[in-house]
């Protein structure tokens, strides 16, 4: 079969997994476990800068339940290549960027509509 094949290619990132002691189940299992916190804490934190309250505790926890399955990456992780830490790098700064531009942009969206109001 010529082209591209999905499962080597799991296969393969499963070996290197293996190889650099990372679990890939365990990186998905926290994944899937902060992410309810983490659009929980999404809220809470709209909540509290449209009532102007501190938000230093929740932006601590916004971003810990964000990076954590990379930070099992990086704590667990054995001989990464340097490619590795550069993806999580983009990933990481490009994904709570994003999350940011979320935010401020339903900042901007419930303003406008107060405005309207």
């Amino acid at each position: 079969m010529g082209g591209w094949d999905p499962l080597s290619w799991l296969e393969r990132g499963s070996d290197y997994a293996r190889a650099h002691d990372v679990d890939p189940l365990v990186f998905i299992g926290i994944y899937l476990i902060t992410t309810p916190p983490f659009i929980f804490v999404s809220g809470w934190l709209l909540h509290s800068l449209r009532k102007k309250k501190p938000l230093e505790v929740l932006l601590f926890l916004w971003g810990l339940l964000y990076c954590a399955p990379y930070i099992y990456v990086l704590i667990e992780g054995d001989n990464l290549a340097w490619w590795m830490y550069a993806a999580m790098t983009v990933l990481l700064t490009g994904g709570i960027g994003i999350s940011a531009l979320g935010l401020r942009r339903r900042l901007r969206e419930e303003d406008n509509n107060t405005v309207d109001d």
